[in-house]
């Protein structure tokens, strides 16, 4: 990130939480009220990037496919929930496609980001699931529950089965 428009984006977050800091009882509070609204102004800001680039993606669709519309989607990151609209079109072999999501590499149906998903698998490996789920809503302030935590070790043992097989010599 170019450090003028970092300064000048620490120096508006700054100045929109000082005077909170003035009226604040403890510090501790406010770091708590600091890390909710930047985890808010990065979800925003992260939806609204994907909205971006969902235009640019737009004019390199080839013109066969129909557009269908825009449905939401969320996915929970490790700084929160993102909330984006992104294109839905109909390809010439009938199939539906998110060429946005394709582009950025996120996969059907997949409510945890690549980042979230591995910290998940890895802390629930340690603990139990329900502890796991409890971290992560306090690391991300996104609720998941246990059984989600369950799910993540569940598919990525599967997909470690998967790559031991297709990694084993031939006989």
């Amino acid at each position: 990130m170019h450090s003028t428009m970092f300064s000048s984006l620490v120096t508006a977050a700054a100045d929109y939480f000082y005077a909170a800091l003035c009226t604040t009882e403890d510090f501790d509070s406010f770091c708590r009220d600091v890390q909710g609204e930047m985890r808010s102004a990065a979800s925003a800001a992260v939806a609204q990037c994907i909205g971006r680039f969902d235009d640019e993606v737009k004019g390199q669709v080839p013109t066969s496919w129909e557009l269908r519309g825009s449905p939401t989607r969320k996915i929970v990151t490790m700084f929160g929930e993102v909330e984006y609209a992104r294109r839905l079109y109909r390809d010439e072999l009938g199939c539906n496609r998110y060429p946005t999501d394709e582009l950025l590499g996120i996969p059907k149906r997949q409510r945890l980001s690549a980042d979230a998903f591995l910290w998940l698998v890895r802390r629930a490996a340690c603990v139990s699931y329900r502890r796991a789920a409890t971290d992560f809503a306090q690391l991300s302030g996104t609720r998941i529950s246990p059984m989600c935590a369950w799910r993540a070790v569940q598919l990525e043992a599967s997909l470690i089965r998967k790559d031991t097989f297709l990694a084993a010599p031939a006989p």
